[in-house]
């Protein structure tokens, strides 16, 4: 362990000063003499000085984009030189410094880069490297984008903890996601569905909770375990569910750059507030960065299904998916997500095969709103019908669903970033008591590790 937390240590030591070197402080005059004093101080390398004048300007000039970059600048350099709660203090300065001038005007790469690297000085690696990501995407020189590229196998190298929490309030006009109907009928004659049957609304709480551990073996090979847990909660309970999962396994970097790791994985469910389900299973992925913008992910499943009554609904589920990533500028993200699934039960009316797609993008707007869109496609296809196909074809399900999300960047009362979330879901099948249409909201709260 001590090994490997000294060559971090000397990696980021070794590019630093050329790190420094591609972030000189802009030479262009403000229009305060203050702030270009404080310019000149940091020059100098006299960063408590400036600091001082910085701090002590009216706020017809400290709110300034000049004066607030000098700030971030001259706090990250002297945190630097400092340790403990007086680094941590000073690179916090900085994040909110750099912070509010991304809320202005996100396409800054430069503040971006000196935003990532308070973060990084922080150890918050995560942020960090997100933030370093959004400066490859950007029209940057080839030697700062070597130096960011240094920063992120920093990161690599001494991760040892990730993590994320959030949690939600969700109005749903159709929880059950039945249809708003109350007659079916089987050839001529007319059934009445019950009350469980119809669609049913509601409002939901989420929690959702997860993170994960390393332990290096040496440069290409690693530990890892994690875990995570989700729980749905409506009035009354009758839609009440909880999934816990983990999983651990190795983990190998090829030369190519590229990582693969293998996992056992085990689940449990609850289904209100019993136990329904559990799985034990493996899984293999493999990741891969393919040039400034773009990064490639798949993940290859098994799981053993066991229900608590047993029986026909017991089998094997194995999946497949792909995920593609690209950044098409500084601020904005695109994602693609491919699988299949397969669903190999005892009984031969619970086997099903589905695939899907969706689509998300993300884009950084002046003023700090975040406006995200997201499609869902998804197809699945059993292998027998049910009493309401009149005729005798297998039962096939579609369902789309158009999310917009809305958050801001520069509010996170408490560490917590909230985003508002609306979805149209529409579900079509041959089968009329599976068809239906759903409107939800989310109030999501969330918070990184």
């Amino acid at each position: 362990m001590r090994r490997f937390a000294a060559a971090g240590l000397a990696l980021v030591m070794l590019f630093a000063p050329c790190a420094a070197a591609a972030q000189d402080v802009p030479a262009h005059l403000s229009v305060d003499p203050q702030t270009n004093r404080a310019r000149l101080l940091i020059q100098r390398g006299d960063y408590q000085s400036a600091l001082d004048i910085l701090r002590a300007l009216p706020p017809q000039h400290s709110q300034s984009q000049d004066a607030r970059f000098l700030r971030g600048f001259a706090a990250v350099s002297l945190a630097r030189e400092r340790a403990g709660d007086a680094a941590e203090e000073l690179l916090s300065e900085a994040v909110a410094a750099f912070r509010l001038m991304l809320v202005e005007n996100p396409a800054l790469i430069r503040v971006r880069l000196e935003l990532a690297r308070a973060f990084f000085l922080k150890g918050e690696d995560e942020l960090a490297e997100k933030h370093f990501r959004y400066v490859l995407a950007g029209d940057i020189p080839a030697v700062m984008a070597a130096n960011v590229g240094r920063y992120l196998r920093a990161i690599r190298a001494r991760r040892r903890w990730r993590g994320f929490f959030s949690f939600a309030f969700a109005p749903d006009s159709n929880i059950n996601s039945a249809p708003d109907i109350d007659i079916v009928r089987i050839g001529r004659l007319p059934f009445l569905l019950s009350e469980d049957a119809r669609a049913s609304s509601g409002v939901g709480f989420f929690v959702r909770g997860g993170g994960s551990r390393e332990w290096p073996i040496n440069a290409r090979w690693r530990l890892f375990a994690g875990g995570d847990v989700l729980r749905r909660e409506h009035k009354g309970g009758d839609f009440d569910e909880m999934t816990l999962s983990a999983k651990g396994g190795v983990q190998y970097k090829t030369l190519s750059g590229a990582e693969i790791s293998f996992a056992p994985i085990i689940a449990r469910r609850w289904v209100r507030n019993a136990p329904h389900s559990y799985d034990v299973g493996a899984s293999a992925g493999a990741r891969r960065d393919i040039g400034r913008r773009l990064s490639l992910a798949s993940e290859l499943s098994f799981r053993s299904r066991r229900h608590r009554t047993g029986g026909a609904a017991d089998g094997y589920h194995p999946a497949l998916e792909f995920a593609v990533s690209y950044l098409p500028s500084s601020v904005m993200r695109t994602q693609l997500f491919w699988g299949a699934a397969k669903a190999r039960t005892k009984n031969a009316a619970s086997r099903n095969r589905a695939r899907f797609a969706r689509i998300v993008a993300d884009t950084f707007w002046e003023g700090g709103a975040v406006v995200g869109a997201s499609f869902l496609w998804r197809e699945t296809r059993w292998n027998t019908g049910n009493l309401f196909i009149p005729s005798a074809a297998a039962r096939r399900d579609t369902v789309r669903a158009f999310s917009l999300n809305f958050s801001h960047r520069g509010f996170a009362p408490a560490g917590f970033s909230p985003r508002l979330s609306f979805t149209h879901e529409r579900g079509d099948s041959n089968s009329p008591v599976n068809v239906y249409r759903a409107n939800r909201a989310e109030l999501n709260f969330v918070r990184e590790f």
